[in-house]
């Protein structure tokens, strides 16, 4: 009754006749998405939204991902950290030996590491423990300290993690780990080819049942090695040759599936040839008795020598470790679509790092091959990091006393078959080829690190990095620009040759930051172009490149646009500078400056309206090609000029261009017009030098004949990168 009731009502009720919709324009943008991005970009600068970035990086991840955790990620999570684990036993052992300790402390770092990694880190698939890198580092940081014992050398490596792990977490704390960007890529891979190949020779007289002394220096080693080749055992010879030969072709068997435990099978292999033929009577070393059970919680103990002893092995660990870890777990994430927070890994592997000291791990990062394992079994969250964990638990709990006549040659193949794929020669073959200053940087530190060691290696390395880095900020690119034949665009006329330029106008392009690193050497090569030209009447100093300009930047423009007025009568103008660069400008006096000296506008818009209007100003002569003002030797090079009858193409530079902006239909009588006009016409000569001077000799190139197309993008000119 209620609902006819109120039926009725409405019914009764006069309906008001509902307004047309308003119809949009369809060509305007939507502004919700503009707005969007302002709002971002001016977010990032707010004391609001750094603080909750800051204060979020000390949030667990885990507090983000286990509530919504299903039960479908179960069988992933199971399988891949069963998988990993397989693989984890074998190699943690064999990189414990590496690191210069008993095996059973590689299972202890196998054991606890992964759990806290998956307590505090953000990547989904990253698989932390101990790796190869880390291990040789370790090795060579405690073996600078000279210990007395076995059992020194094995509190001062669990002391290395603890240190290592501490920086990691000061890092964190503090936001800094972009200080790991001053590592270059050549570096970072030359080092690590130069550990790989250092890894690889230290275990070469395990692998040939020698005893050769240590040294720090890998030619030393390498020397001391072959003078011991002559005491070779055979049967660890055959018994390392045979792991090497299974180990190393799986790696590339198509049938192989990249989950299958080889290393694990050859592992109990070796135990069981161990013990049935007892090979500890032929020579062959064993691991021998492995203790069982969980490590007992310990206080890593340091006194104030080796404390200082071990800063610098701990600090280069700590950042060759954020550095591995977080590219591997940038590159999971992307693969995954996931996002990772680089504040929580470093605090994460830090954790990893000092709280494993605690129960006898020595120093961890992030494996490659693990966590590819990881990823490909359908891991879906840290859980599988702690499943690997317990399995390396209920190994230490029952089955240590396999391992126990196992060869050390077998753990030794073992790196080795790891290990050897590090050598990255395709890298240093690519930068050949690409960038010849790179693959000196690669080159640099593959024999520093080679030469002087691992840990003081890396430092060099990095040092010249940023040498060769202060060295290239300190001398910039700078370029003279020239006009694209009917077109407002400039370009560099050393990549676009065809590109028209003003006789006794000098445009100029610094592609860097103007600060006092650099300034001294960007104002010698502008009072170097004003004392080479006689008939220069103005220079125009494009600005789009310009970022930053400091205090010192601007005290020396000032000084040279002193000069220039004085000595030369030469303005220094400004062209397309971004408004924060003119405000400085401005602020600090110098635009004001520049007019009154010049008492005339010195700052434009664009490039194209200061070339329009300095030409007007100083009546200079018609454009022409830039390569009929180059030498000899440049012009030479010129083809010759093509008969009257044959068509003309475009230059090539032009036609890549082209290729990489929207090109519409225009007139085709304005761009004929725009192109053969008298003012872009390449037949006009410049005025003639002074008697007595040398002018270079010049060819007059043939008019170019464009198709009648107009080059534009939304209306404006669309810059490209020079060739």
């Amino acid at each position: 009754m209620r609902a006819e009731v109120e039926f009725t009502l409405r019914s009764a009720t006069p309906q008001r006749p509902s307004p047309a919709p308003v119809a949009r324009p369809a060509a305007l943008p939507p502004l919700r998405d503009s707005v969007s991005a302002i709002e971002v970009l001016a977010r990032q600068h707010t004391l609001r939204h750094k603080l909750h970035r800051l204060l979020r990086g000390f949030v667990p991840p885990m507090v983000y991902w286990l509530p919504k955790y299903r039960l479908s990620y179960i069988k992933g999570d199971l399988v891949a950290g069963i998988t990993v684990a397989v693989m984890l036993i074998p190699q943690s052992m064999a990189y414990g030996y590496l690191a210069g300790v008993p095996a059973i402390y590689g299972l202890y770092s196998a054991f606890i590491t992964p759990i806290l990694y998956a307590l505090f880190g953000s990547s989904m698939q990253l698989s932390v423990g101990p790796v190869a890198v880390t291990s040789i580092l370790a090795a060579s940081g405690v073996e600078g300290l000279s210990p007395a014992t076995e059992d020194d050398y094995i509190r001062l490596c669990i002391a290395l993690a603890m240190l290592s792990g501490l920086i990691l977490i000061i890092l964190g704390v503090f936001n800094i780990g972009f200080i790991v960007n001053f590592m270059a890529a050549p570096v970072l891979s030359g080092f690590i080819s130069a550990s790989a190949i250092i890894i690889i020779v230290s275990q070469l007289p395990a692998a040939f049942g020698i005893k050769a002394p240590k040294s720090d220096y890998f030619f030393v080693t390498l020397f001391q090695i072959a003078k011991s080749l002559g005491k070779s055992n055979l049967w660890t010879m055959i018994m390392s040759a045979s792991a090497l030969l299974v180990m190393i072709p799986a790696k590339y068997a198509r049938r192989v599936p990249r989950w299958f435990p080889v290393q694990l099978l050859v592992l109990g292999l070796g135990a069981l040839f161990g013990w049935s033929l007892a090979l500890g009577r032929y020579g062959v070393s064993l691991v021998g008795p492995v203790p069982s059970g969980l490590p007992h919680p310990r206080l890593p103990r340091l006194s104030s020598a080796e404390f200082i002893g071990l800063l610098t092995p701990s600090l280069v660990l700590a950042l060759l470790d954020y550095v591995g870890a977080i590219a591997l777990a940038k590159k999971f994430a992307a693969l995954g679509k996931q996002q990772v927070n680089a504040n929580a890994e470093l605090l994460a592997l830090g954790f990893a790092n000092f709280g494993g000291s605690f129960l006898q791990a020595h120093p961890v990062g992030a494996s490659l091959s693990r966590s590819a394992v990881n990823n490909d079994m359908g891991a879906q969250t840290p859980v599988a990091n702690v499943i690997t964990g317990l399995m390396v638990m209920v190994v230490l709990l029952s089955l240590t006393f396999v391992f126990q006549y196992l060869p050390k040659c077998i753990l030794a193949a073992t790196v080795i078959s790891t290990v050897y794929t590090l050598v990255d020669y395709r890298e240093a073959r690519r930068l050949l080829r690409a960038h010849k200053q790179d693959f000196f940087l690669l080159v640099v530190s593959l024999f520093a690190t080679l030469g002087v060691g691992i840990s003081l290696g890396i430092l060099a390395a990095v040092t010249f990095s940023v040498v060769m880095l202060l060295y290239r900020s300190s001398n910039p690119n700078i370029v003279v620009l020239g006009k694209l034949p009917g077109t407002q665009i400039y370009r560099n006329v050393r990549s676009f040759t065809h590109a028209l330029v003003v006789p006794g106008l000098t445009i100029i392009r610094v592609d860097a930051d103007l600060y006092f690193g650099n300034i001294c050497s960007i104002k010698d090569i502008i009072w170097e172009i004003a004392q080479s030209d006689p008939e220069l009447k103005a220079i125009v100093l494009d600005g789009n490149g310009i970022n930053y300009i400091d205090s010192t930047a601007v005290s020396q423009l000032s000084d040279l646009i002193d000069d220039l007025h004085a000595q030369k009568k030469i303005p220094l103008c400004f062209a397309g500078c971004h408004g924060y660069i003119l405000k400085g400008l401005k602020q600090a006096g110098l635009r004001d400056k520049m007019e009154k000296i010049v008492g005339r506008q010195c700052v434009f818009s664009s490039v194209h309206e200061a070339a329009v209007t300095l030409r007007a100003r100083y009546d200079l002569v018609d454009e022409v090609p830039a390569l009929s003002l180059m030498t000899t030797a440049v012009s030479e090079a010129v083809p010759p000029p093509a008969a009257a009858d044959e068509a003309v193409p475009p230059p090539p530079e032009f036609e890549d261009y082209v290729d990489d902006v929207v090109i519409e239909t225009g007139p085709l009588e304005a761009a004929r017009a725009e192109v053969n006009s008298p003012s872009t016409s390449p037949a006009a000569s410049p005025p003639p030098s002074p008697a007595g001077s040398r002018s270079p000799t010049r060819r007059v190139l043939p008019a170019i004949e464009l198709e009648p197309l107009l080059v534009t993008v939304g209306g404006e000119s669309c810059p490209t990168t020079d060739a």
